[in-house]
């Protein structure tokens, strides 16, 4: 299982590995080190607490950059930060973001500052980095390779997070907008070892991902029509993407191992990067409002009882004539993986008409209601974002 044992040698990396210390230069940057715990002597606001790492601000750094041509004047210890993982608090990342003349006066300087630490730039290219877009980058690699939790498609599994051991490398990113240069080093072994600290240290995360090994049969609400929510999709399940996949989360249509008589098509969204299934929806079109509505709640009290929980009570919402019912399974369950699970009834009239006709074709024709079972993974969102900061750094953080 995809980063379950990188759980269990955790402590021994820590034991064992002293990350970044055999050289300096690129280890270095601005004189702050990284792969180690936050040296006294660095002044920083903070940590603010964040899902993966811990942040610090208004850093003044011991070698602030020396740049030609010189930085517009700025109040240098509001432009520095700084963040370390969440267990051992170790520096993985600092980051500097100055004024700056212009593009050509920031490109010029910049290939100066890789040049002073021995490397020869790269080629410039069109990016951008969290939100801020149209930025010229210059990025790569000092020291070693880079380790695989950067690479989208195939992302270093924890079991193998002890070949970190005497591992170097640091990530440079140089950014120039109009009016401002950003520097961005990233030490990757450390980067490696806060993926292992913010899975062992988020209660969701660990639910999710470590191992059963109670041998015991899961809760009937955490495998829905055969499908098994918090664990890897079978690639053998899918039938194939649909049009509202996009960089945070994947969406399939799928085959249902044990399908539900009511329901005619099968959807599932997987999370990024170790593609969990956090959420199932079943759905078809039907007729009318009283026809959709008797056959949910019929569908509604099956669930319940199955669960071992009430039966749901139902609701309309009178502006947009919906009907719907929730369920909470594993409330009050002590260390249940929690799972929501709604029942909705809607008309056509909200819904998206091409996706009502091209999902449900020729069946779907004078049908003016559609009905639909969702399971989600409570906090949802939450894993998919945990996973789009592992595997790219620079992505919200």
């Amino acid at each position: 299982m995809l980063f379950a044992n990188g759980i269990t040698v955790l402590g021994v990396l820590l034991a064992t590995v002293s990350i970044g210390s055999a050289w300096a230069g690129d280890s270095r940057p601005f004189g702050i080190d990284l792969g180690q715990p936050l040296s006294k002597n660095v002044k920083a606001k903070g940590p603010y607490k964040r899902s993966a790492a811990h942040q610090y601000q208004e850093v003044q750094p011991p070698l602030p950059p020396v740049l030609q041509p010189p930085q517009i004047k700025a109040k240098w210890p509001d432009n520095y930060s700084l963040y370390t993982t969440t267990k051992s608090k170790r520096v993985y990342r600092v980051s500097a973001s100055l004024p700056y003349g212009n593009r050509s006066d920031c490109r010029a300087a910049g290939e100066n500052f890789i040049r002073d630490y021995g490397e020869a730039p790269g080629t410039w290219r069109k990016g951008q980095i969290s939100f801020e877009k149209g930025l010229d980058l210059l990025t790569g690699v000092f020291g070693g390779k880079e380790p695989g939790a950067f690479d989208r498609g195939n992302p270093l599994t924890l079991k193998d997070v002890g070949k970190l051991a005497g591992q170097h490398g640091v990530r440079y990113v140089v950014a120039c907008a109009d009016n401002k240069i950003m520097l961005h080093f990233y030490h990757l072994p450390t980067v490696e070892l806060r993926i292992a600290e913010a899975y062992q240290s988020s209660p969701m995360l660990s639910k999710v991902y470590s191992p059963d090994k109670s041998g015991a049969k899961p809760p009937a609400y955490l495998s829905p029509f055969g499908f098994r929510i918090g664990k890897p999709l079978p690639k053998a399940l899918r039938k194939g993407l649909t049009k509202e996949s996009d960089d945070s989360l994947t969406q399939y249509f799928v085959t249902p191992p044990q399908p539900h008589k009511l329901f005619w098509d099968y959807t599932a969204i997987t999370s990024p990067m170790t593609e969990t299934l956090v959420s199932i929806a079943a759905t078809r079109a039907i007729k009318g409002r009283d026809e959709c509505r008797e056959s949910m709640r019929e569908v509604s009290y099956r669930f319940a009882k199955a669960f071992g929980v009430e039966k749901p009570k139902w609701y309309i919402n009178t502006a947009a004539k919906f009907y719907h019912a929730t369920l909470l399974p594993s409330a009050g369950k002590k260390n249940a993986l929690p799972v929501e699970v709604r029942f909705l009834c809607e008309p056509a009239s909200i819904v998206n008409a091409k996706d009502f006709s091209g999902v449900f074709g020729q069946r779907g024709r004078g049908m003016k209601w559609r009905a639909m079972a969702t399971f989600d993974l409570y906090g949802i969102y939450g894993v998919i974002d945990a996973e789009r900061e592992l595997m790219n750094p620079m992505e919200g953080m």
